[in-house]
């Protein structure tokens, strides 16, 4: 019976450690993570900028601002403006290759750090980001024109003017 409960009492203390260190792990990835975006934080971003510049290594540096962002919040609010940015950022770490580091700043600034990759490539990579957004920006446009449109006319409507 003593060892029986010996057995049990171990168990117990190796199923705590466990659910300790998973606690742990998770904690530790939400101290390097935007809560609103999913992607790395200004901690982690200047961690590995710092990395690269102690070790000598050479790295490109991308910063990205979304100019004027406050008058998005102003007219949409808040939830659509925070869709915005995870959108932003969903199509950084999309474009972006596989050992990129894309980070959310502050605000709406954003950083990428690209590594390993020669000057072509980085031209080529700046294109292809560019044409997406400046894409996202028209589609973006188009529905708030459409959105103008509409209310213009609803207030048309209410005017009477038949």
């Amino acid at each position: 019976i003593e060892l029986k409960a010996r057995v049990k009492t171990h168990l117990q203390n190796v199923s705590y450690l466990l659910e300790i260190k998973h606690k742990q792990n998770k904690l530790a990835q939400l101290s390097i993570t935007d809560h609103l975006t999913k992607v790395h934080n200004t901690l982690y971003f200047d961690s590995q900028i710092k990395g690269y510049i102690s070790s000598g290594k050479k790295c490109w540096i991308y910063y990205i601002k979304i100019n004027n962002f406050n008058k998005v919040n102003q007219l949409y609010g808040y939830n659509k403006a925070n869709k915005i940015l995870r959108m932003f950022a969903k199509i950084l770490t999309d474009t972006a290759p596989n050992k990129a580091i894309v980070a959310r700043l502050y605000g709406a600034s954003f950083g990428v750090i690209l590594k390993d990759y020669d000057k072509k490539t980085i031209k080529e990579l700046s294109t292809k980001i560019l044409n997406i957004f400046l894409k996202g920006f028209f589609i973006f446009f188009l529905l708030w024109l459409k959105k103008i449109l509409v209310i213009s006319s609803r207030f048309f409507e209410s005017l009477n003017l038949k």
